[in-house]
């Protein structure tokens, strides 16, 4: 019993991996359409590239002087490692999400 409460997370991502796998074929699939906004889209993409790019300065900032005050608080320089493994990944979620 306690076998399949540690493994339906595990199914449940993968799952969940699969279908995201579908849906970016399907998306990749259809027309881009036509030149006008193909051009539009480019724009779109570069201010959003600079926004995240903006953004992720001004995150850094805060990131590391809250990795810093977990490390000196009681939790320890672990709490603040996965802190920092953490907003790491995010980071890199935002980015690949964009693009």
């Amino acid at each position: 019993m306690t076998a399949g409460f540690l493994l339906s997370p595990v199914i449940a991502g993968g799952v969940g991996l699969v279908f995201a796998l579908v849906l970016y074929f399907r998306v990749k699939a259809q027309e881009t359409g036509n030149e006008a906004m193909n051009r539009i889209s480019k724009y779109v993409q570069e201010g959003a590239m600079a926004f995240l790019v903006r953004e992720y300065k001004v995150l850094a900032i805060y990131a590391v002087a809250v990795a810093i005050a977990l490390g000196l608080s009681p939790l320890g320089w672990l709490a603040s490692g996965c802190f920092g493994l953490g907003a790491f990944l995010s980071l890199l979620a935002g980015f690949f999400g964009m693009k």
